[in-house]
């Protein structure tokens, strides 16, 4: 669960959620991860301000093609909210920002799911893998243990047909090879064997 007053964290999402149906909890885990369509993202930031949020950026990331940083938002309730307008990750040359393939951008709001919860929209089983596997990939360069429960929880509900493809759009080459792995479940493998690809 997140840090902070679950109630606050409550009433910002349904307010968000009064702005736009396009934002995803991308995760909850220590934070709560907001992507949103950068048509509202400034609106949002207003939202955030209005109740009692302070913004900042973590360190001056060099930001490819149309990549932005995350916005990182706290309250004097301990509520963290980090602010995203896209799929960015790190890129293998030092303190950069690349988007992933406007294809699957796309895609994740295509078959975003609707939820009972608080958090109103979060990724398909099929676009949790797949991102938490970029996240593997090009952010941790290792799988931590809360991302191999997410990878575990999210299979058990994925169409293996339909994360082909996904991983397909973002991954080119070695998206079979990510499928592979995921179907396998050789999660602590992921990372080398990208770094390793010959075929890539």
């Amino acid at each position: 669960m997140p840090a902070g007053n679950i109630n606050v964290l409550e009433k910002v999402i349904n307010s968000i959620n009064e702005i736009t149906d396009n934002f995803i909890i991308l995760s909850v885990h220590d934070d709560v991860d907001v992507l949103v369509k950068k048509d509202y993202k400034n609106r949002v930031i207003e939202l955030l301000q209005s109740c009692g949020f302070k913004g900042h950026i973590n360190g001056n990331p060099e930001c490819l093609y149309y990549a932005e940083p995350g916005i990182q938002f706290f309250d004097s309730n301990k509520c963290h909210i980090d602010l995203q307008t896209g799929l960015y990750y790190n890129g293998f040359r030092p303190n950069t920002l690349i988007p992933i393939d406007i294809q699957f951008q796309n895609y994740v709001f295509d078959t975003k799911i609707k939820t009972d919860d608080i958090w109103k929209y979060r990724l398909s089983p099929e676009s949790n893998v797949v991102h938490t596997v970029c996240r593997i990939v090009f952010d941790k360069r290792k799988t931590p243990p809360h991302y191999k429960d997410r990878l575990i929880r999210c299979m058990q509900e994925c169409d293996s047909d339909e994360l082909l493809r996904a991983f397909n759009m973002t991954l080119f080459k070695f998206g079979k090879k990510a499928h592979e792995l995921v179907l396998n479940g050789e999660f602590d493998n992921i990372a080398h064997e990208y770094i390793t690809y010959m075929d890539y």
